[in-house]
């Protein structure tokens, strides 16, 4: 598996477990006739491209290997070896230009390689693109498809960033491990059980016993593929009964398979051979620079009726990632490793697959992250009575990056897989342990970019700071010769360029101090090519002080409230202002204020609650919030409980009791016959031995900062003996009706002459007056609550009761 950081342009991106984001198409011709002009390929579903999309060009197989059927034998020649690898691993990233049918038409020629050769097999991979990729849910690409020849590579580019949430993991993707040769030598007498396959190839189609190959980047008309010899990355076939598969590669070896069953010869034994290392083809100069490799799939060995055999693991994917920045702040991981096997046989083991490789075009990293490139183990083996053998381990990937080093931040594993083992005398019975190397890491990666030179601005920035020192966000240039010249203009309205004042010719610009507002775009040159970025909207304000608001009031309810306006010195940065204003309610949030737009509050008398209140200025840009002021409605008092009057006894104790509600301070003041009591201040009245002084009227006065609220009168009267010896009381001898009255009152009591008839208004006034009298005219009075008062002079008592006058 290869695996490739480079910064495409991806939108937030998150769906199921393992997404893949690309769509592929084969290629079925390359049309290259002119060196340096723009190539066109035809591919097998147009469907998946339009014009303008940026794509991945790459050739997985078409490399020719030796072999005894076209090679003399020499000790020179190494059976199973490249003799040529044509175009293969060799990629590019492009723009499509236009689309005519099945034609697709790029804006520049295709990486510099020979003539499309018979056999040979690329695709061409749509990248969905966009300026910040968040990949939000495990990554994954489509698995390689030999019969469509697609698949095996995730691409993810992001002009300017790649956040990573989620692990990426292209495991198994890659070449295909080879199934188990099954034959039954009962069925087909020409194979005997422990017969030798002696020679290191066979066409898929020979009755002999031996397995099958991995797959490898080979020309797709290669058919031999039996025998234990390698095919480049692919492990070579478990030759005999029931030998082990040898394990895929990629920059490292594989490992070899186990023996034939023990109970054939084993002196006859053709261990399976482990695929090649290719840590040598990933360079970045030379014949053979910037191609990369899907990891090799792992051999497989025999099986016969009754005794199950293991697959050989598939090979790694490829990974490519091309963007400005990558983050990965919870040491997020990268996988490109081969496929272990699993899978315990009572037959032969299969080889593990292969890892591929990583590669990060990446120009600035923040946290941590770990990559793997590991290769797959061998399959073991479990049969008590018989060893057989267990497959050869896969060898380890690439990493290849752009810097100098790796940040330490990001840790690695380079190493190969473990051979299988048979279980039940644990051993690995013929199936190598190790390896002359592990994987490889490869710096200073060049993307091979064609047609455009990863020239990208931030859509916009937007500042609220009074600091001219920061940079426009640009990318670093990549694709061209690596040398870039540079130029930067300037519009203040979007349509006219012109030059930047200052050093326009630098990779970087910043603004001056006298540069609020404008559009700015690069235009870089390399190798021919010329990239006129996007353009950058700049603006650059100044921050808002003194947003002090003032208006801390208190104020009760249904009177009219002081506005809420700017303190002391005015507001700067007023230019463009727009005002919000918000309050809030205690433990509640934040509300914005309908229709409030102005830069001061004029408050409803309507308001009910105690409020906060603040101000928040906007310019578009900067935004401001003001301290807060605290608006405190005030409510007057209202009496809960009303005080209740009595008839009482002499030397008896009694409480008047009222209570009231409101904002506080709430104060009370009690009277009797309407004079203030001195110090009675609280809501009960007490009254000790109870005498003819105490009786009479009472009342009291609540008061708080929003007015003052009388409580009900009422009566204290003391118990009297008349002559006959029974007790006068007011409930059976004084009578005053009708109530409500009108006009007149008439009045009748057992008490004897002489007595007064007084009445008071509800404050406590004296209104009318009444000797002897028992019939009295109201007319002079109007509509309202009065108190009569009945003062007997012999026995001395004073009885009240309360009317109402309604006219």
């Amino acid at each position: 598996i290869c695996i490739i950081l480079i910064g495409c342009v991806l939108s937030t991106y998150s769906q199921a477990s393992e997404v893949s984001l690309n769509e592929y198409s084969g290629i079925i011709k390359i049309i290259n006739t002119q060196a340096g002009n723009p190539d066109s390929v035809v591919v097998s579903d147009p469907d998946v491209f339009d014009n303008g999309d940026t794509v991945c060009f790459i050739q997985n197989k078409g490399a020719l290997i030796y072999h005894p059927f076209t090679e003399k034998k020499s000790p020179e020649i190494a059976w199973g070896k490249v003799s040529d690898f044509k175009n293969t691993g060799i990629y590019g990233i492009l723009v499509i230009r236009e689309k005519l049918n099945d034609t697709i038409i790029f804006f520049a020629a295709l990486p510099e390689m020979d003539p499309p050769s018979e056999g040979s097999v690329s695709q061409l991979i749509k990248i969905n693109t966009s300026d910040v990729l968040n990949v939000n849910t495990d990554l994954t690409c489509k698995s390689w498809d030999p019969e469509t020849g697609t698949g095996g590579v995730l691409v993810l580019l992001a002009r300017h960033k790649i956040i990573l949430n989620a692990n990426i993991n292209v495991t198994a993707r890659g070449f295909k491990g080879a199934s188990p040769f099954h034959f039954d030598p009962i069925a087909d007498s020409s194979l005997e059980i422990c017969a030798t396959a002696p020679e290191p190839f066979y066409i898929g189609s020979d009755s002999i016993i031996t397995g099958f190959k991995g797959e490898s980047f080979e020309n797709s008309l290669f058919d031999l593929i039996k025998g234990y010899n390698y095919v480049a990355s692919g492990g070579g076939a478990g030759s005999g009964t029931l030998s082990g598969g040898g394990g895929g590669s990629n920059a490292a070896y594989g490992g070899f398979g186990g023996f034939v069953s023990e109970q054939c010869d084993i002196t006859n034994n053709y261990n399976s051979e482990p695929g090649m290392a290719f840590d040598k083809y990933y360079t970045n100069e030379g014949k053979y620079q910037n191609r990369i490799f899907l990891g090799g799939g792992g051999g497989s060995g025999t099986e016969i009726p009754g005794i199950i055999s293991s697959s050989g693991g598939y090979g790694g994917g490829i990974v490519i990632i091309l963007t400005d920045t990558l983050v990965s702040l919870n040491n997020y991981t990268i996988r490109a490793n081969g496929q272990s096997v699993t899978d315990l046989a009572t037959g032969s083991g299969g080889g593990g697959g292969g890892a591929g490789c990583i590669v990060l075009d990446v120009n600035h990293f923040l946290g941590s992250m770990h990559l793997e490139v590991k290769g797959g183990n061998g399959g073991s083996t479990t049969d008590e009575n018989n060893k057989t053998g267990p497959g050869g381990f896969g060898g380890a990937g690439t990493i290849w990056y752009q810097w100098d080093k790796l940040p330490d931040e990001i840790s690695v594993d380079l190493s190969n897989g473990i051979p299988g083992s048979h279980i039940p005398s644990e051993s690995q019975y013929g199936a190598t342990t190790s390896s002359p190397s592990d994987g490889i890491t490869v710096k200073k990666l060049v993307t091979p970019i064609r047609g455009f030179l990863f020239n990208f601005l931030a859509g916009e920035q937007h500042y609220c700071t009074t600091d001219t020192s920061i940079a426009l966000k640009a990318t670093a240039p990549k694709g061209g010769d690596g040398v870039y010249k540079f130029k930067w203009e300037i519009s203040y309205e979007g349509e006219i360029w012109g030059t930047v004042p200052g050093k326009d010719q630098k990779q970087d610009y910043t603004p001056g101090a006298d540069i609020h507002q404008a559009y700015f775009r690069r235009i870089v040159s390399s190798a021919g090519i010329t990239d006129t970025s996007n353009i950058l909207d700049f603006w650059r304000a100044e921050p808002f002080s003194n947003n002090l608001i003032e208006g801390d009031q208190r104020f009760c309810i249904d009177s009219d409230p002081q506005p809420v306006t700017q303190f002391d010195n005015d507001l700067s940065g007023k230019e463009n202002v727009t005002y919000i204003w918000q309050f809030k309610e205690p433990d509640s949030s934040w509300v914005t204020i309908y229709n409030a737009v102005d830069s001061s509050l004029n408050l409803f008398p309507d308001i009910i609650n105690s409020i906060s209140i603040r101000r928040i200025v906007t310019s578009g840009i900067c935004t401001d919030t003001s301290n807060t002021v605290n608006i405190s409605i005030l409510f007057p008092p209202e009496i809960l409980s009303q005080p209740l009057g009595d008839t009482l006894n002499t030397g008896e104790s009694w409480d008047i009791y009222t209570m009231a509600t409101g904002t506080e301070p709430v104060t009370y003041q009690w009277f009797n016959e309407f004079q203030e009591i001195d110090g009675e201040t609280d809501p009960t009245l007490f009254i000790e031995d109870f005498a003819e002084e105490n009786a009479g009227i009472y009342y009291c006065i609540v008061t708080n900062p929003c007015g003052k609220i009388n409580s009900d009168t009422i009566s204290l009267v003391m118990h009297v003996v008349d002559p006959s010896g029974s007790p006068y009381t007011d409930n059976s001898h004084l009578f005053i009706y009708p109530n409500p009255a009108s006009d007149h009152l008439k009045i009748d009591h057992a008490y004897p002459e002489p007595y007064r008839l007084i009445l008071y208004d509800a404050l406590g006034n004296q209104v009318l007056e009444s000797q002897n009298d028992k019939f009295i005219s109201l007319e002079s009075l109007s509509s309202g609550t009065y108190i009569v008062r009945l003062q007997v002079d012999s026995p001395s008592l004073q009885i009240s009761k309360k009317i109402i006058i309604k006219r």
